[in-house]
């Protein structure tokens, strides 16, 4: 019985920190369903409810939790580490007298074959993190750990090495880009001589062997890190930020939809005091910026702008607030409401005015759609109704134009080790976005990239691939949202999608529903969460900040929507946002090599960086861009 006990804590500990991907469904919505119940949606609503019980007994959640803190001293500094960075400590190692050189390769395997395997500070599985000796310290990432890793692409030094945001940092007609670190970098030499990160072939030279013991924990300031795609670093599970910080968000907006959904009281007031501590406490409360974000761990450690993604959750957390002030409930208090509104101001100004926050907002893949969308709710959160939808259509006539070609397929997203996660990841980043246009009243669903491809698009090629082990899990949710929105065909292939994971047992075994009808997302993802009647729509509950009061605003201009039946403001009603995006080319310099027939990313350029030290290059993905004569699909699309 202890065992079995052990084992339920356990699995609900792990499926709070998983619990659901960035999602937002309507507050007004939310609030009223009681009064108008779906049977479709009862279990997941059940589930929701369930799980707010039992993360109510968890927390709540701080970012002052375990004995590794951030660099600058700061116990409420957001700290993480880069998942995919290994240290590379490259030690020499002596053979007899003398010291022979000992270069490690970047594929995983030491190219002195009387050295391979020696570990430097690693942890295996069931070692503890003692201080290892100097015959142990050998290089970190061995050959015992990966057995498979990516062979490192070359790059010519008349190739270009610049981030995708380069071609956008400038809207005049002479060519001055920033690169944020660095001035701009034309050659591979020139890179290495200003610390650029652009990936290079490694020089054959050590690092001198520590003459005495050392501790793992000092390879995080003594070895270089470089990134490997794919390959988690699990020594960031001794940082307790990430986790507290998925459990808090995952806690606080589970709790304020059961506050609403099961009609208690006492889950507004865990929602509350959960957002208290986390986000409002002097003592341990999260400091509004992310200086620490996903840190590249070496002699020089620093933040990275990576680290914005850790807190796209944001979003779930405003969409609480919002079911918190739109349900009237006492325990959000006007002081809690105004403590909360200074904390987020600070960070958005963090996000939109630091070099390191604001660099997501160009990035050519995943990183650009989760920036938009926790900005996009910020905005929402301070009352700035214009600045959100501001950001949600700059996103739309902007980063997305890039994502996904005429096939379907994400060029920045198909190069990863784990594609099939890292396309239903952008798409999940693009779902929540559009949501977030529903409730500011305009509709992104139908919104083309450069190469007449939509959100749809994208899900259908998606569901085609073969995922390889990759779990396509991860589909359900985007599928169940383009089910909603766009219909399904007479093939009823979404529907097919969904129901081929089969059937659970309900109600004391005494009936049977499909297995995605009891999943918490599907809460958000039924038809009528997605596509509320028009009537509902005609007036929504704002919060309005300078009263503190619910007011009922217009939102919706008369007239009709393909999918809802109510308007949306055109792309083109704000020309503000018709920027750079649209015409890449005018960056063209006789100083740079150009290539006007790429995509707008490519043309200064062969690599795009996706993260620190990982690339994406334009000889993996041009064929991506042929078009078949019809112009409408890549030749290799699988249709």
């Amino acid at each position: 019985m202890f065992i079995y006990a052990l084992l339920l804590w356990v699995l609900t500990a792990f499926r709070l920190v998983l619990g659901d991907g960035i999602n937002w469904i309507d507050p007004y919505y939310a609030v009223m369903y009681t009064h108008h119940p779906k049977p479709e949606a009862e279990h997941a609503a059940h589930a929701i409810v369930l799980r707010a019980r039992s993360s109510a007994k968890q927390g709540p959640f701080t970012m002052t939790k375990g004995s590794i803190f951030a660099p600058s001293g700061n116990k409420q500094d957001y700290l993480s580490w880069a998942p995919y960075h290994w240290p590379n400590c490259n030690w020499c190692k002596k053979h007899g007298s003398d010291r022979t050189l000992q270069r490690y390769d970047t594929s995983g395997a030491n190219t002195d074959e009387e050295t391979t395997g020696n570990g430097c500070c690693c942890s295996d599985s069931g070692r503890s993190l003692d201080a290892f000796t100097v015959s142990n310290v050998g290089n970190c990432i061995s050959a015992d750990h990966f057995k498979s890793t990516a062979v490192a692409t070359s790059i010519s030094s008349s190739e270009v090495i610049l981030s995708f945001s380069s071609l956008y940092s400038q809207i005049d007609n002479t060519l001055t880009v920033d690169t944020f670190d660095t001035p701009l970098l034309t050659t591979l030499q020139e890179a290495d001589v200003a610390g650029s990160r652009a990936p290079h072939t490694r020089s054959s030279s050590c690092r001198p062997t520590p003459t005495s013991s050392m501790a793992p924990a000092a390879t995080w300031t003594t070895c270089p890190y470089e990134a490997k795609d794919g390959q988690v670093n699990n020594d960031r599970n001794q940082l307790y930020g990430l986790s507290q910080l998925n459990m808090a968000s995952q806690s606080i907006i589970d709790n304020a939809l059961a506050s609403v959904l099961d009609r208690n009281p006492d889950a507004a007031e865990v929602a509350s005091r959960f957002l208290d501590v986390f986000f409002i406490d002097k003592k341990r409360g999260i400091s509004p910026h992310l200086e620490w974000g996903q840190t590249i761990r070496g002699p020089s450690q620093r933040g990275s702008y990576m680290g914005v993604l850790d807190l796209r959750v944001l979003v779930k957390v405003v969409n609480a607030i919002q079911i918190l002030r739109i349900s009237k409930t006492s325990h959000w208090s006007r002081e809690r409401d105004i403590k909360m509104l200074q904390w987020a101001k600070s960070y958005l100004d963090w996000l939109e005015n630091s070099e390191l926050g604001k660099r997501p907002s160009k990035s050519a893949n995943n990183h650009s759609s989760f920036y938009h969308g926790q900005l996009a709710a910020l905005k929402i959160l301070i009352g700035d109704k214009t600045g959100a939808l501001k950001i949600v259509q700059a996103y739309f006539s902007g980063p997305f134009r890039e994502q996904i070609v005429s096939s379907g397929e994400q060029p920045f997203e198909s190069t990863r080790k784990k594609p099939f996660h890292y396309r239903a990841f952008n798409l999940e980043a693009m779902i929540a976005l559009a949501k977030l246009g529903d409730y500011l009243g305009v509709s992104m669903w139908n919104t083309q990239t450069r190469y007449k491809s939509t959100i749809k698009t994208a899900i259908d090629y998606l569901i085609t691939l073969d995922a390889g082990h990759e779990d396509t899990k991860v589909a359900l949710p985007l599928v169940a949202a383009a089910m909603a929105v766009y219909g399904d065909n007479q093939g009823s292939t979404y529907r097919k999608y969904l129901e081929a994971q089969g059937t659970q047992t309900v109600n004391n075994g005494r009936t049977k529903v499909w297995k995605y009808m009891t999943k918490s997302w599907w809460f958000y993802e039924h038809p009528e969460a997605v596509r509320v009647s028009d009537s509902d729509h005609q007036t929504r509950a704002i919060y309005d900040l300078a009263s503190q009061e619910i007011i009922g605003a217009p939102l919706f201009n008369s007239g009709s929507d393909t999918r809802n039946g109510y308007s949306s403001p055109d792309m083109h009603d704000y020309p503000e946002l018709d920027n750079e995006w649209d015409d890449p080319y005018r960056f063209a310099s006789a100083n740079l090599p150009t290539h006007p027939e790429r995509p707008p990313p490519f043309v200064l350029t062969d690599a795009v960086e996706l993260e620190e030290g990982i690339y994406v290059y334009w000889s993996q993905i041009s064929h991506l861009y042929d078009q078949s004569p019809g112009g409408r699909r890549s030749v290799w699309a699988k249709w």
